[in-house]
C-alpha cells in the first residue's frame, strides 16, 4: 500500500479530531479518483491562481510590493461576466490586499533570488509519500555564502493554518530541499523554508532547531496508515 499524501493535508491533519482525520483522507481519496478519471486537456482550475503567481514573483524581485500594486490595479479593472470569473477576481484582489500586510524574510529583501523548478515532487518519509509542490523554490547567495530556500502560499479562507500547521509545512519544506534539491555547495536556510497564510496573516519560517516539529511529523506518519485504509474501506462500503 502506497500512501501518497499532500503537504498541505497532511498538516491539517496533526489537529484534527479523529473524526475530521478520515473526513480529510475520504476527501483526498475521492479527489485522486476523480484525477484518475479526468480528461487529458480537461481544465482544474481553482481560483486565486493570479494572486499566487504573483506572489511568487514579488518574492522574486525582493518583495517588492510595486508589483503586487501594479497586477492589483489591473486585477480591479477587469470587468469579467462570467461567474467563474467574477469570484475569482474577488479571490485574488482579497488575497493580494492579504499579501501586502504581511511579512517577509528580511533577507529576502536584501538578496537577488534565481527561481528553481524542481522536477521532484514527492519525499517519502517513514512510509509515507508526502507530495511537496512549493510557490517558489529559489537559490540565493548571502553574505558569500549559497543558500537555497522555498516558500508555500496557504490561502484557504475556510481553513487557514494554525501556527503548528504552518511549522509543520516549513519543516517538510526544509527537509526536502535537504534531501532532494541540495547541491554541495549550497546550505538550506531556516529563514528561507517558511509558510505564508493569507487568511491566518502568518509568516512562519522553520525552526533552526526543530526536534518537537520532526516527533510530530513522525507521529503523523505512524498515525497515516491505519486512518487511510479506513478512510478507504469506508468509500468502498
Amino acid at each position: 500500500m502506497e500512501i501518497v499524501i499532500p503537504i498541505n493535508i497532511f498538516a491539517q491533519y496533526f489537529e484534527a479530531k479523529d473524526s475530521r482525520k478520515l473526513t480529510l483522507l475520504r476527501q483526498l481519496l475521492r479527489s485522486m479518483e476523480k484525477q484518475k478519471l479526468r480528461k487529458e486537456g480537461e481544465s482544474n482550475a481553482v481560483y486565486g491562481n493570479t494572486a499566487r503567481a504573483q506572489i511568487r514573483s514579488t518574492i522574486l524581485y525582493s518583495g517588492d510590493h510595486r508589483y503586487t500594486n501594479k497586477k492589483l490595479k489591473e486585477i480591479k479593472a477587469l470587468k469579467p461576466e462570467r461567474k467563474w470569473d467574477i469570484t475569482d477576481q474577488k479571490v485574488n484582489i482579497r488575497v493580494l490586499e492579504k499579501f501586502l500586510k504581511m511579512s517577509l524574510p528580511e533577507s529576502i529583501q536584501n538578496s537577488d533570488l534565481e527561481k528553481i523548478n524542481p522536477k521532484i515532487t514527492t519525499m517519502p518519509f517513514h512510509g509515507i509519500y508526502i507530495k511537496i509542490v512549493p510557490t517558489l523554490v529559489f537559490r540565493t547567495v548571502i553574505n558569500g555564502k549559497k543558500k537555497i530556500g522555498a516558500c508555500m502560499v496557504h490561502s484557504s479562507q475556510q481553513h487557514p493554518f494554525s501556527v503548528a500547521e504552518s511549522k509543520i509545512v516549513s519543516a517538510l519544506l526544509y527537509l526536502f530541499l535537504s534531501n532532494a534539491l541540495l547541491e554541495e555547495d549550497e546550505e538550506v536556510d531556516n529563514e528561507l523554508c517558511f509558510c505564508l497564510d493569507m487568511y491566518a496573516g502568518t509568516t512562519i519560517a522553520s525552526n533552526k532547531f526543530f526536534p518537537s516539529d520532526m516527533k510530530t511529523i513522525k507521529k503523523i506518519c505512524a498515525d497515516l496508515p491505519n486512518n487511510w485504509v479506513l478512510a478507504a474501506n469506508q468509500l468502498a462500503a
